[in-house]
Order: structure tokens, then sequence, then C-alpha cells
């Protein structure tokens, strides 16, 4: 597998991770992180405007930029994505190396 590539995302935050297993007594699930940033994403953003109405609070998703979130950074795209930068790995000696190449 020398020479072969991987993509992957941030990890969850460790800071999620262990307050998850100390409440749950397990580890979080593959989707744990992002669904408790989503609901992070709209508590925040309905505190900001002082309404929880979701045609008030959808419109302002779209401009949360870099709100700290268990799933790393979370920055709206202005049309309902987020932009997420992958991290590229690279098999070299049966290792898993950072590769400083862009994607």
């Amino acid at each position: 597998f020398e020479g072969l590539f991987v993509i992957k995302y941030e990890s969850s935050a460790a800071e999620f991770v262990e307050q998850y297993r100390a409440r749950y007594k397990k580890d979080p699930g593959i989707s744990a992180d992002t669904a408790y940033d989503a609901i992070n994403v709209y508590l925040t953003t309905a505190a900001a405007v002082g309404s929880f109405d979701s045609a008030i609070v959808g419109p302002k998703i779209n401009q949360v930029k870099d709100l700290p979130g268990a799933s790393g950074k979370i920055t709206f795209d202005g049309k309902g994505g987020i932009i997420r930068s992958p991290l590229l790995f690279e098999v070299r000696g049966a290792v898993f190396t950072r590769s400083q190449e862009a994607l």
C-alpha cells in the first residue's frame, strides 16, 4: 500500500469524546459530533437573533463563521453547505503520514 493516499476529515474534538464517554459510558458513534454540532449551531444562532422561529434562524445559520464545534471549526458557505477541508494522508512505510500536497 506504499504511496496510497487516504482522505479523511478532522477527528472529533478530544474534549467532546471525553465528555461523551463520561456521560454515556461508551464511545460516541460516527455521527455524534456532527449531530451535537447541528443542535449547537441552531441554538447559538437562535440566541444571537433572539428567536427559535426557523424562518428567522434558518437564513442566519448560513452566516455562521468559525464556530468551534465538536467536529471542528464550523463555517457555512452562504448556501447551506459547510466549508470543511479534508486532510490528505499518504502511506509511507506502513504508516499514515499527513501529506503536504493540496487537494
